[in-house]
């Protein structure tokens, strides 16, 4: 229960220093410089400040969205969480019952679709490599897929997961993480400077250590939604290869998503391992939380617009593991 304790200050400490980066028309931070706030009406929500994500939502809807549903407006978007960050803000619109943006938003979320392989492509149309689909992206997508009801697209990004997983040459040791619309298949080449956009190297530094948390949690919900349990076997596996991977991964905050996966495995199936790998990210959030109860990222991602997008995040996990670590008996392993 202390330890609890622990953790729910921290959150508040986190979302008391978001609250103050607040601007007097409800948005936050400097909203020029990019979408850092797609995740601030899902971390308001879930922290009982409902009045400042309708603020926000507001400000939204008149400066950063467009007719055809995607988020463009006065801040510039980045490209390589395009899908993610428009998936991102639909779940917390929802969640916060901003159904305008929620559901025409998630209208144009689907253009991202690829109905082969089950996936989202994570670029917007005609930039970069439009046939990439990545385990970040297709995870967040398929979380708002579900908080929509569209169970079937759910489904479909699941079987994603189970190609995917199948398709891997080299584990323990690696985990390609990007599958090609246009060729149907795992991207095994690239080019060598941007191998982290393509592969986690399980015992490397500064990796791209979100993929088998985020996995696993999707792949736990899907479960909960469906009942069907090699969804839980899949997030499982996409866990275990997170909790081997090198110690190194708490040196970057990539990590929290670990604690994503973890926590929402614990809360189904009771399993000290993932009960105790939960502990671990919440003290990790202890640690690394600044006094003015702000995160950050690594360098180059270290300026004050990513401390608002961290910062979010972190809330959101913590509020996570405190919901799994609180409850009075865990659940029994499922059948």
């Amino acid at each position: 229960m202390e330890r609890l304790e622990s953790y729910q200050e921290s959150k508040q400490r986190g979302v008391q220093w978001l609250l103050e980066q607040l601007n007097p028309d409800g948005s936050i931070g400097p909203v020029d410089v990019g979408f850092n706030y797609y995740r601030l009406p899902w971390t308001f929500i879930i922290s009982g400040e409902t009045r400042h994500s309708v603020r926000l939502c507001e400000w939204v809807r008149h400066n950063q969205f467009a007719e055809n549903g995607d988020f463009t407006g006065v801040s510039p978007r980045g490209l390589e969480a395009y899908a993610y960050e428009n998936a991102v803000f639909i779940f917390g619109a929802q969640m916060g019952r901003e159904f305008d943006l929620a559901y025409r938003g998630y209208d144009r979320l689907l253009a991202h679709f690829d109905p082969i392989s089950g996936g989202f492509r994570h670029l917007p149309e005609g930039s970069g490599i439009p046939a990439d689909e990545n385990i970040p992206t297709v995870a967040q997508c398929g979380k708002t897929a579900l908080m929509m009801g569209d169970i079937e697209t759910a489904r479909c990004a699941g079987a994603w997961f189970q190609r995917v997983w199948d398709a891997q040459p080299e584990l323990p040791d690696r985990l390609y993480y990007v599958w090609s619309a246009e060729t149907q298949s795992l991207v095994l080449e690239y080019p060598p400077d941007r191998a982290g956009q393509y592969v986690v190297e399980a015992q490397g530094e500064r990796q791209r250590f979100t993929c088998g948390g985020i996995a696993a949690a999707f792949l736990v919900r899907l479960y909960q939604a469906t009942g069907t349990s090699e969804y839980l076997d899949l997030a499982r596996a996409y866990q275990t290869f997170s909790m081997n991977s090198t110690e190194r991964q708490f040196e970057v905050p990539q990590v929290c998503k670990t604690g994503w996966g973890s926590s929402l495995l614990y809360e189904v199936t009771g399993e000290e391992i993932y009960r105790d790998w939960t502990v671990r990210l919440g003290d990790f959030y202890l640690a690394t939380q600044h006094a003015d109860g702000h995160w950050e990222n690594r360098a180059p991602f270290d300026d004050f617009a990513n401390h608002i997008t961290v910062t979010a995040e972190f809330v959101m996990h913590l509020d996570t593991l405190i919901g799994a670590l609180s409850r009075p008996q865990p659940a029994s392993p499922p059948a």
